[in-house]
């Protein structure tokens, strides 16, 4: 769980309610599954201004200093990228990442959001929707090149 705190937050009917923040905002990384977790990486980041912001590539995350991780990826089709960097994280003699890991995404195919969960008990995974929908794109019809119209070769 993500180690919360309560703060007075001011109400649109004029008064102080109740809300939460993060108690310590600089021991948290963000990372932005590149390309496509960037914009929903940066939208948590709006959120959680105290903390560290990086591009993800394969392997700088080892070493992260702080004690809560969050990768951000915009879309989790069979898992590939996520499980490859969740098993560096936690590979013997690899630096092993010693704090709370989170996996957000826009969209996390099903059988994925079943099966990753069970891999990584440890790691708390959050989408905004989980889709039947089983296509992984290449080439034209990857997100990143969808979202940014955009095609890498």
């Amino acid at each position: 769980e993500m180690d919360v705190i309560d703060v007075p937050i001011p109400h649109v009917q004029g008064k102080t309610v109740l809300g939460v923040a993060i108690r310590d905002e600089k021991g948290v990384t963000i990372a932005a599954m590149m390309r496509a977790g960037e914009p929903l990486a940066r939208g948590v980041y709006r959120v959680i201004q105290g903390a560290r912001f990086v591009y993800h590539s394969p392997g700088n995350l080892l070493h992260v200093p702080g004690h809560t991780l969050i990768l951000v990826d915009s879309v989790i089709n069979s898992g590939k990228s996520i499980r490859d960097e969740l098993g560096a994280l936690s590979a013997p003699g690899g630096g092993p990442f010693h704090g709370r890991i989170f996996v957000v995404s826009d969209v996390m195919q099903q059988e994925a959001s079943e099966a990753l969960p069970r891999e990584f008990p440890a790691v708390r995974f959050f989408a905004l929707r989980v889709s039947g929908n089983k296509y992984t794109g290449s080439g034209g019809t990857d997100t990143g090149n969808r979202l940014f119209g955009t095609e890498q070769s």
